[in-house]
């Protein structure tokens, strides 16, 4: 996955992302599908997974990411800890790490 799906938008400090623990497979698709490709009028091929745990090592330059529930829509969190967007190289950082972070999930079929 590349880094540049980890980062927040321009105008954002958080990064939203969704908690899938528990989770079957078919339900994890389903809540993609209903939460954030009917959102946007898209298609989901594939997903990235990390934990929570994960962002623990993810620093740079004093900032430190982490994740906190932020209901609704449920199931939904932020990844938080950005810089603001002037310091773009440093969100790029912690977004590379984030990316070597996790594993690619390609949907069936």
């Amino acid at each position: 996955m590349k880094f540049r799906a980890f980062l927040p938008p321009s105008t954002e400090s958080t990064l939203s992302v969704s908690r899938l623990h528990g989770l079957s497979e078919a339900e994890i698709w389903q809540l993609g599908d209903a939460d954030v490709a009917a959102e946007g009028g898209r298609t989901i091929y594939a997903r990235a997974n990390f934990s929570p745990g994960m962002l623990a090592d993810v620093r740079a330059n004093g900032s430190a990411l982490s994740m906190v529930p932020a209901e609704p829509p449920v199931r939904h969190a932020n990844v938080i800890g950005w810089p603001s967007n002037e310091h773009k190289e440093i969100r790029k950082g912690l977004a590379q790490q984030l990316a070597a972070k996790t594993s690619i999930v390609h949907r069936p079929g």
